[in-house]
């Protein structure tokens, strides 16, 4: 089931260009904001995010 936290989360990120600055906003360690875009990947059966150490991007279907 899709939380509404892992939608914030996801939005957070797209506002902030971020996984870090998303952590920071919502309080929370840059780890737990990788998994609750990964619980929501996973759930979705869909790739939202291409994450490296030096780049994060939206697939297609992440930007839609």
């Amino acid at each position: 089931m899709v939380e509404f936290a892992q939608m914030k989360t996801l939005i957070l990120i797209s506002e902030l260009g971020s996984l870090a600055a998303a952590a920071r906003e919502l309080n929370i360690s840059p780890a737990a904001v990788s998994k609750q875009i990964s619980r929501l990947e996973e759930e979705l059966g869909l790739q939202l995010l291409i994450r490296s150490t030096r780049k994060l991007s939206f697939t297609e279907v992440g930007e839609n």
